[in-house]
């Protein structure tokens, strides 16, 4: 149990810690700060349902910017999921979803256990127009019979 706390925490911090900035061309619109985490680092196979994708952005630029949350796309091993847009749009975000002021944030906690009901390595990250978060890295391990 102290063990997946701390795998935990060492997930959460190393994806809070490696945030990938605007790029030069963003720079001049707002810079965004998008980064990722995850609830634990390994699942077993058939127990993905407590699986908690975190997701977050905030500007660090000087003006209200558009987050392009519905253009945003959830990469799973370098294929995008196909329900990205449901995903993200579903449920209510307030008004940062769409305009996003500087030093404010918007972020989603991500319930998506059944994406990830297969044993393997998955690397998750999201992309858009305005960002692009660090990739996290987490493993569903097989039930041996």
């Amino acid at each position: 149990m102290i063990r997946q706390m701390l795998l935990t925490c060492v997930a959460v911090i190393l994806c809070l810690c490696s945030p990938i900035r605007g790029t030069p061309q963003q720079e001049g619109k707002g810079a965004i700060w998008a980064a990722v985490g995850i609830n634990d680092l390994l699942f077993r196979e058939g127990f993905t349902d407590s699986l908690q994708i975190f997701f977050t952005l905030v500007n660090d630029g000087n003006k209200t910017v558009d987050p392009q949350l519905l253009s945003t796309r959830i990469m799973v091993n370098g294929r995008e999921l196909e329900d990205s847009a449901f995903i993200l749009g579903n449920g209510p975000c307030g008004p940062n979803c769409e305009s996003l002021p500087p030093g404010e944030t918007v972020g989603r906690t991500l319930a998506i256990g059944r994406y990830f009901q297969k044993p393997g390595i998955y690397k998750v990250s999201f992309e858009s127009p305005s960002f692009k978060t660090p990739t996290i890295m987490f493993r569903v391990l097989a039930v041996r019979k």
